[in-house]
């Protein structure tokens, strides 16, 4: 399942502050429908480490906002 530690519920929460949808997201990272991101969401799939420099560099993460998502231990 999800990666481990990866904080989803706080990468849902910050995708739609910034008014950004799944499918934003997918097409951004290059995937042809919305449910490959929305799986990651849901812990579905591992978010790798390319897929989430793609997803802190499109919606604008501040390097607290990386660290609280992807590596919440070390925030």
């Amino acid at each position: 399942m999800g990666t481990v530690g990866t904080d989803l519920n706080l990468l849902r929460e910050l995708r739609r502050s910034r008014n950004k949808t799944q499918w934003d997201v997918g097409q951004a990272l290059g995937y042809k429908s919305k449910s490959s991101y929305a799986m990651m969401e849901l812990g579905q799939y591992e978010i790798d480490v390319k897929t989430a420099n793609g997803i802190a560099e499109y919606l604008n993460f501040s390097d607290r906002e990386v660290l609280a998502v992807f590596f919440p231990s070390y925030a």
